[in-house]
C-alpha cells in the first residue's frame, strides 16, 4: 500500500502492469528494435488475414479427400464423421500456425500473452470457420462482401441452412468429446517419455517430456474450444434441443478430464489472473 501512495493519479505520468512470472518471460524479445516493432507488428497481421482467407478451401479439401475413402460395410459411419474427425483435425492445427506468426512477427514478452493473444484469435476463426462455416463456405470475402451490403441476405440464408446442419454440430460435441477423453492419456506426452527414458533417467525424461504440446493444448486453444461449444449450443441449441445435451455432455467430461489434468498430471501454468 506504501509503495502505492508514491503513484500519481495522472494516467499521462504510469502505466502499469501486473508483470508475468519470471520463468515465464521471454527475454530476447527485450532484445528486438523498438523501431521495427510497427513494421514487423503490420507484417504479422497481414499474414494472419492471409490464413485467414486461404484456410477455408483448405479445410473444404481436407474434407472433400476425406469422402473419397470407401471403407465398404463401415461407409455409413465414415460418412457420418469423417467431416467432423477432419475438421477437427484441421482446426486443431490452426493454432501452430497462429503461433508461429505470433512469436515471429509480435513482441510479446511473455509465453503466457502468446497464449493470450491466441485465445482472441482462435476463437473469432472458430467462430466464423465452424460456427458459420456453413454459411461462408470457400468464398470467405464474398461472404463478408454480402455480409456489408446485403446484411438481410445473410440472414435469409441463415434461415434456409441452421436447421439442416444441427446434427453436424451434435457430432462436433461428441468428437470434442472423444478428444478429451484422448487427451487424458496425454498420448503425446507419453510417448515422449518413453522415447527419453531410453536414453535418460526417470525422473529426468519425465522432466523432458513437460509440458504437453501448448499450441493445440496450451490455455488459449482449450479456452477458445470450450467457447465455441457453449456458441454451438447457445446458437443451434435454440433449434434441436438435442444440441444442448451433447454440448452439456461435453463440458461435463471436459470438466472430469482437467479436473484431474490441471492439478495432478501436467505441469503449473502462469496464470494472467
Amino acid at each position: 500500500a506504501r509503495r502505492l501512495e508514491v503513484i500519481s493519479a495522472d494516467s499521462e505520468e504510469w502505466l502499469v502492469s501486473t508483470p508475468p512470472c519470471p520463468s515465464d518471460v521471454q527475454w530476447s524479445d527485450f532484445t528486438q528494435d523498438g523501431r521495427a516493432e510497427m513494421s514487423n507488428t503490420l507484417i504479422g497481421y497481414a499474414f494472419v488475414v492471409g490464413l485467414y482467407f486461404a484456410y477455408m478451401p483448405i479445410v473444404v479439401g481436407a474434407i472433400r479427400l476425406a469422402q473419397l475413402v470407401h471403407l465398404g460395410p463401415a461407409q455409413p459411419l465414415w460418412e457420418s464423421y469423417a467431416p467432423t474427425f477432419c475438421l477437427q483435425f484441421m482446426v486443431a492445427c490452426l493454432p501452430f500456425f497462429l503461433l508461429a506468426i505470433f512469436r515471429g512477427f509480435f513482441i510479446l514478452r511473455a509465453a503466457a500473452w502468446a497464449q493470450h493473444r491466441l485465445q482472441q484469435w482462435y476463437f473469432w476463426f472458430l467462430l466464423v470457420y465452424v460456427v458459420l462455416g456453413i454459411v461462408v463456405g470457400q468464398d470467405v470475402a464474398g461472404f463478408f462482401a454480402v455480409l456489408l451490403n446485403q446484411p438481410v441476405h445473410v440472414i435469409v440464408q441463415l434461415e434456409l441452412v441452421v436447421p439442416t446442419c444441427t446434427n453436424f454440430f451434435m457430432n462436433y460435441c461428441l468428437v470434442s468429446l472423444y478428444t478429451n477423453c484422448v487427451i487424458l492419456m496425454r498420448p503425446f506426452t507419453l510417448a515422449s517419455f518413453v522415447l527419453l527414458r531410453r536414453i535418460y533417467e526417470e525422473e529426468e525424461a519425465r522432466q523432458l517430456a513437460e509440458p504437453e504440446d501448448q499450441n493445440s493444448q496450451g490455455m488459449g486453444a482449450r479456452s477458445a474450444q470450450a467457447s465455441i461449444i457453449l456458441t454451438i449450443g447457445l446458437i443451434y441449441g435454440s433449434v434441436n434441443p438435442l444440441v444442448c445435451v451433447f454440448a452439456c455432455a461435453s463440458f461435463v467430461v471436459a470438466r472430469l478430464v482437467y479436473g484431474y489434468l490441471l492439478p495432478y498430471a501436467e505441469t503449473k501454468k502462469t496464470d494472467l489472473g
